[in-house]
């Protein structure tokens, strides 16, 4: 399974030996790059190829398909993917897939019941490498994938959680 998918849905997700319909949180995990679009949610996967063509709409109309099989609505849904993305929500450029710079999750998921958060890849990814870490860690990762990708990042008091690698600024 990816980190980024990891990072939303595996080994932070739920304790060893449940599934994801045992526990009251039910989060969708969403990797998606530049060849492939990979949902989790306990044990139900799907995957789609992607390519310079895949738009905010495919990824809206397969995200909401596979909701729709689940066993119930989900409690949150974290979205990975290669780029630039201000706010935990916003894409402000994807040169992977291209379609995908501009894209809102909170325009395009008006209503929905749940949280969203958008994230860049490799920050998802380091966010799960090192959540266990001990604190004051310095860290570093290298994805290698349809484009190539590396953060460094310390931490000063406590290792780091996926909330300290979103820019919640506007």
């Amino acid at each position: 399974m990816e980190l980024a998918t990891k990072l939303i849905c595996g080994k932070m997700g739920w304790p060893s030996g449940l599934r994801g319909d045992d526990v009251l949180e039910q989060i969708v995990g969403v990797d998606l790059g530049g060849t492939k679009f990979l949902m989790v949610c306990g044990d139900e996967v799907h995957q789609i190829r992607t390519g310079r063509g895949f738009s905010p709409q495919d990824l809206e109309s397969n995200l909401k398909e596979f909701i729709a099989k689940l066993r119930a609505p989900p409690t949150g849904i974290g979205i990975a993917l290669p780029g630039l993305v201000q706010g935990a929500e916003r894409v402000v450029s994807c040169d992977v897939l291209p379609k995908m710079t501009g894209w809102s999750a909170a325009a395009s998921f008006k209503g929905a019941t749940c949280r969203i958060v958008v994230v860049n890849d490799v920050k998802a990814a380091l966010a799960e490498e090192i959540h266990y870490a001990a604190p004051g860690i310095t860290a570093g990762i290298v994805m290698v994938g349809t484009a190539v990708g590396a953060i460094k990042t310390s931490a000063a008091t406590r290792g780091p959680t996926l909330r300290s690698f979103i820019d919640t600024s506007p």
